[in-house]
C-alpha cells in the first residue's frame, strides 16, 4: 500500500486474461482504447487519470490520458515502481520482491514500511533480506561493482537508462500570499510571465534568502545523482524535473513548520502532494496554510522546482480551546453517515459503536471486511464504510477468501488530518456471485411425501429466513431408531452477535452513552449443561415456525476429551480420531429445533464444513469477527472446566470452547459476543 493519500482506489473483479477482460456495469470497466487499457470506476462515468487504482487486490497507474501504464514509473512520493509490461495476463500490474529487469535485479519492497511503500524500490543500501543495492537500486557486490547479466529477466527497451539532464534554471514557486487574489491565483512557470509576482529570480533575494536558495541548488544537485532523475526506461521523450516542497512561516520563511519533501516527476505530468493544512508548533502556536491540500501544478517546462507552502500564524492554542474541533466534527459527520450505511446494509435498525468501523492496520481492517462479507448472499449487494486510522483500507483479503465470487470496490472518499493522525474514509462495494452451479430447488415442507440427500427446504428462524438441506434421508434418535425421519442442517452459521444490539440512553451516573444487549447465542451459557443453554432456549422459542418437525431425543449421555485432528476436514471427523468419550448418565429432553452432538458430528463429517450447496468445502463462506465455530452439544470431561465442543471453522476440527467469551480481545463487541454461533438442525417424518 502506498504512503500516499492521493490514491484514490476502485476495485473491481478481472479475469486473468486482460485480453478478455469483462465489464461490470455496476462494478467498473476495463475499456480497450487502440490497443491501450482504460478503467472507469463505478458509477462514474469518467476514466482514471493520474492515480493509482486498486483492481482486484492488485495496483496499476492511469496516467493524465487515463492509459494504463506499464514498464518503469516515478510516483510523485519520488520513488520507482514497476508495471508488468508482460502480456501473461498480470499486465500493468505492480510488481514486488526481487525482479530481474534488463539484465539487472532489483528490490520492489513486498510490504510498506516506514521508509518505503509496497512496490516501492530499495536504492543506495541494504535490503530487508541483506543484500546491497546501488543508488540505481541495481543489486551489486560488496564492492560495489554492479550484477549484470545481459537480457536477463523482463527487458524493456533496448535503449537502456535515457542520460541525466541539464539543468537550465532553479524557479522558486511560492504558494499563497497576503491578498485572496495571489491566495487564489493559478500558479505559472517563467516562461510564461517573467514578472508574475509569485514566480522569482534568481536576483529577488536578498543576502539571507540567497544563501538559502543556494543551500537548496547545492541539495538539488545531488539529487541529480540519484536514481530518481533517471529517464523512465519505458519511456524516454520526456525529461524528470526534480521538486522540492518546504513548510514555512509566511513572513520570514525561517521557520519550519515541517519536514521537507522532495521528488521528481515526468515533464507534462501534474505534481499532487497532500500536506497538513492547520499545524501546532512546540510553542502552541496555531499555524493555517495559505494553499489548500493537496497542491496541484501541472509541470509544462523543464526547470527543476522549489516551493514553499506557507502558514500564517493563527494565534495560541488556550487551555480551554480545541484547535481539532473542527475536524473532530468532520469525523463524527463521517462515523453518522458510515453508522446509517451499516443500518441499511443490515436492515437491523441498530446503534453501533465508533470502533466498529475504525481499521488501524490490516488485520483489524480484514476482519471487517469478513464479517461484513460473510452477511451477504450469494447473488447479493453490499455498501459499508471502513474508516482508516493512520492506514488506507484495501481489500485483498476478500480475494483471498471468496476468490473470483466476490466483487468488490473500493473507493477512498475522504481523508482527515486530526492532530497527529490521518483518517482515511473508504466506502467498499462488494457483490457475491452465485455459485455455477445447478439452482437448488426449495421445496415447502409439504410439497413432497419422501426426503431425498440434498433435498432443500426454506424456513423462517427468529424473523429471517434460513435454507436448511437434507443430510440423512434415513436419519432415527435414541429414543427411535426406526430410521424414518429426514435430517436437516441449516447452509449457514447463526453468527454470535445474531440479535445483540446497542442503545442510546441514560446510564446510572446520570450521562447518557451506549448500553450493549446481547442476543440469544453470545455464549452456550451459564453452564455446560445443554439442557439450560442459551441457544436451546432461543430455539424453543422459534419452534413455532417448526411445527411440522419431529420432537427428537436431544439429551447427551456422553462427554469428551481431545479434538480431532486440525485442517482434516470430513475425513478427520467421519473417524472421531483424537477424541475420548466417558459416560456421564442419561439425559431426558426433546426438541424439534436443536443443533448436532459430538455423535452427529462425526457421523455427518462430510456436511461440516459444506454450505451454500458447495460440492466442496468451504468455511471460509461463513467465517467473520463473529463466526469462527459453532456449537455442538456436548460437555468436555475434563474436571473444573466449563467447555462445551464446537466445530472449528478455521482449523477444520472438533474441539472443546469455553461456554462464555473471555473478555479478552481488543474488540469491545467481541470480548462479550464471542466468536462462536450456532447451526440449526430438525428432522421430518419419512413417509
Amino acid at each position: 500500500m502506498k504512503k500516499t493519500l492521493r490514491k484514490k482506489a476502485a476495485i473491481c473483479f478481472c479475469t486473468a486474461e486482460m485480453a478478455v477482460w469483462a465489464a461490470f456495469t455496476s462494478y467498473g470497466a476495463w475499456q480497450a482504447d487502440a490497443g491501450q487499457w482504460k478503467y472507469t470506476p463505478p458509477g462514474s462515468g469518467e476514466v482514471v487519470r493520474s492515480s493509482w487504482y486498486q483492481v482486484n487486490g492488485q495496483w496499476y497507474w492511469f496516467d493524465k490520458n487515463g492509459v494504463m501504464k506499464t514498464g518503469w514509473h516515478l510516483d510523485p512520493d519520488g520513488r520507482w515502481y514497476f508495471l508488468n509490461p508482460i502480456s501473461d495476463g498480470t499486465k500493468g500490474r505492480m510488481v514486488t520482491g526481487w525482479q530481474w529487469i534488463d539484465g539487472c535485479c532489483y528490490y520492489l519492497s513486498e510490504e510498506t514500511t516506514p521508509k518505503y511503500p509496497q512496490g516501492a524500490m530499495y536504492a543506495g543500501e541494504r535490503t530487508r533480506d541483506g543484500y546491497l543495492v546501488n543508488k540505481s537500486g541495481a543489486w551489486v557486490k560488496e564492492d560495489g561493482s554492479p550484477v549484470y547479466q545481459p537480457g536477463k529477466g523482463i527487458v524493456t527497451s533496448t535503449g537502456g537508462q535515457s542520460s541525466s539532464k541539464s539543468r537550465a534554471k532553479t524557479v522558486i514557486v511560492r504558494s499563497g500570499g497576503n491578498s485572496p487574489a495571489q491566495k487564489s491565483q493559478t500558479m505559472k512557470t517563467a516562461a510564461q510571465q517573467e514578472d508574475d509576482p509569485l514566480v522569482f529570480d534568481d536576483n529577488s533575494w536578498d543576502n539571507g534568502d540567497k544563501e538559502g536558495m543556494e543551500a537548496d541548488e547545492r541539495d538539488d544537485d545531488a539529487q541529480l545523482d540519484r536514481p530518481d532523475t533517471r529517464g523512465d526506461p519505458s519511456d524516454d521523450s520526456a525529461e524528470q524535473v526534480h521538486w522540492k516542497i518546504h513548510f514555512t512561516d509566511l513572513s520570514t520563511h525561517q521557520t519550519q513548520l515541517a519536514p521537507s519533501k522532495t521528488g521528481n516527476i515526468k515533464e507534462g505530468e501534474n505534481l499532487t502532494i497532500y500536506f497538513q493544512t492547520k499545524i501546532i508548533d512546540g510553542e502552541n502556536r496555531i499555524w493555517k496554510s495559505l494553499q489548500k491540500s493537496p497542491y496541484v501544478i501541472t509541470v509544462t517546462e523543464p526547470w527543476d522546482r522549489v516551493i514553499y507552502v506557507e502558514y500564517e500564524e493563527m494565534g495560541q492554542v488556550h487551555q480551554e480551546q480545541d484547535p481539532w474541533k473542527e475536524e473532530k466534527e468532520h469525523l463524527q459527520t463521517w462515523m453518522e453517515l458510515a453508522r446509517k450505511q451499516e443500518a441499511a446494509f443490515l436492515g437491523d435498525g441498530q446503534e453501533y459503536l465508533d470502533s466498529r468501523f475504525l481499521a488501524e492496520d490490516k488485520n483489524s481492517c480484514d476482519k471487517r471486511l469478513k464479517s461484513a462479507a460473510s452477511r451477504i448472499e450469494p447473488g447479493e449487494k453490499g455498501a459499508f464504510y471502513i474508516i482508516g486510522k493512520n492506514y488506507i483500507p484495501e481489500g485483498t483479503a476478500l480475494a483471498k477468501v471468496y476468490g473470483d465470487d466476490m466483487e468488490y470496490s473500493n473507493t477512498v472518499e475522504d481523508k482527515i488530518t486530526l492532530d497527529q493522525d490521518v483518517y482515511v474514509l473508504s466506502r467498499f462495494q462488494l457483490h457475491r456471485k452465485k455459485p455455477l452451479i445447478e439452482e437448488d430447488h426449495i421445496w415447502s415442507p409439504n410439497e413432497k411425501q419422501h426426503w431425498n440427500l440434498g433435498d432443500v427446504q426454506q424456513r423462517n428462524l427468529d424473523g429471517k429466513v434460513y435454507r436448511f438441506r437434507c443430510i440423512d434421508q434415513n436419519y432415527g434418535d435414541e429414543a427411535d431408531r426406526s430410521r424414518q425421519k429426514a435430517l436437516f442442517l441449516c447452509e449457514s452459521v447463526i453468527a454470535a452477535d445474531t440479535g445483540s444490539f446497542y442503545s442510546y440512553e441514560k446510564q446510572e451516573d446520570g450521562t447518557y452513552g451506549y448500553t450493549f444487549y446481547p442476543g440469544p447465542v453470545v455464549s452456550f451459557g451459564d453452564s455446560d449443561s445443554y439442557k439450560h443453554s442459551n441457544i436451546r432456549a432461543w430455539l424453543k422459542q422459534a419452534e413455532v415456525d417448526f411445527e411440522d418437525a419431529q420432537e427428537i431425543s436431544t439429551g447427551v449421555s456422553r462427554a469428551y476429551e481431545g479434538c480431532t485432528k486440525a485442517g482434516g476436514g470430513g475425513a478427520a471427523a467421519l473417524s472421531g480420531q483424537g477424541l475420548k468419550s466417558s459416560y456421564i448418565g442419561s439425559q431426558a429432553m426433546t426438541d424439534r429445533l436443536f443443533i448436532l452432538s459430538v455423535e452427529d458430528a462425526i457421523k455427518y463429517g462430510s456436511w461440516l464444513w459444506t454450505f451454500d450447496g458447495a460440492e466442496e468445502e468451504n468455511p471460509e463462506s461463513q467465517q467473520s469477527s463473529f463466526c469462527k465455530s459453532y456449537w455442538l452439544r456436548n460437555p468436555s470431561a475434563q474436571k473444573g472446566e466449563e467447555k462445551v465442543y464446537v466445530v472449528d471453522l478455521i482449523q477444520k476440527n472438533i474441539r472443546c470452547q469455553d461456554i462464555k467469551p473471555r473478555g479478552d480481545s481488543k474488540d469491545p463487541e467481541i470480548s462479550v459476543t464471542g466468536t462462536t454461533g450456532g447451526r440449526p438442525a430438525f428432522t421430518v417424518r419419512q413417509r
